[in-house]
């Protein structure tokens, strides 16, 4: 039957398949026109309902929650430096121009040394198997960065970060870097990149197929 009945609650739908000729009242009678619209009318003054065409809050919540799936993984730094280097991981460039400062993004290379727990990161599960981070995005990238692995577009727009600043709890961090061959006196030792390299961090899984859902997910959790 045409029109409203996918909004219609299933108990009453079912009511109003064993009706053939729903009596007209004078409710109905120079109103409505189609019989979808008499049928409507009739189950709501005769069995006491509201309109069947509008879900209740808790038929959205419903609705919504099965269009997405979700998954969680423990994962270390490591593997998400290998995921991103083969392209299974992928961080919007343009949520890049709301990047931490540099003195932010040593303090967090300086929480991670330290064994402080790293807040879980979002990312939504594409059709073809790819990663898009959603919430995390300056605390990947700030790894990617001290790296040497973040792929930055016009990468002249940016102040690069290569090199640890002074911290508050850890300040022979200060002039660090991740692993430069000319200058290994001021590069982190094996066992200080192992530490970041084998810390762990909460991954959550978004699997969904409604694409303007996971872009608004995305502007809530990255706005300025």
């Amino acid at each position: 039957m045409p029109g409203r009945r996918d909004g219609w609650r299933g108990r009453e739908w079912e009511i109003c398949l064993k009706i053939k000729n729903p009596p007209k009242s004078p409710l109905v009678r120079g109103t409505l026109t189609t019989y979808d619209d008499i049928l409507l009318s009739w189950v709501i003054i005769n069995c006491k309902v509201f309109d069947l065409s509008a879900m209740s809050l808790q038929e959205e919540i419903d609705k919504t929650r099965r269009e997405i799936k979700t998954d969680s993984y423990s994962m270390s730094i490591g593997e998400l430096i290998s995921l991103y280097e083969e392209g299974d991981l992928e961080i919007n460039q343009n949520s890049l121009a709301f990047k931490w400062s540099n003195q932010r993004k040593s303090a967090f290379i300086e929480s991670i040394l330290m064994g402080i727990p790293i807040s879980a990161i979002l990312v939504n599960q594409r059709h073809d198997g790819i990663w898009e981070v959603i919430d995390g995005l300056q605390r990947l990238s700030a790894i990617y960065e001290f790296l040497g692995i973040l792929k930055i577009e016009n990468s002249h727009q940016y102040e690069s970060f290569t090199m640890l600043q002074d911290t508050i709890y850890l300040p022979s961090l200060n002039g660090k870097k991740w692993n430069d061959e000319n200058d290994p006196e001021n590069s982190l030792t094996p066992t200080q990149r192992l530490l970041i390299k084998r810390a762990k961090i909460a991954v959550n899984i978004i699997l969904a197929d409604n694409e303007k859902m996971i872009y608004e997910l995305f502007r809530r959790l990255n706005s300025s």
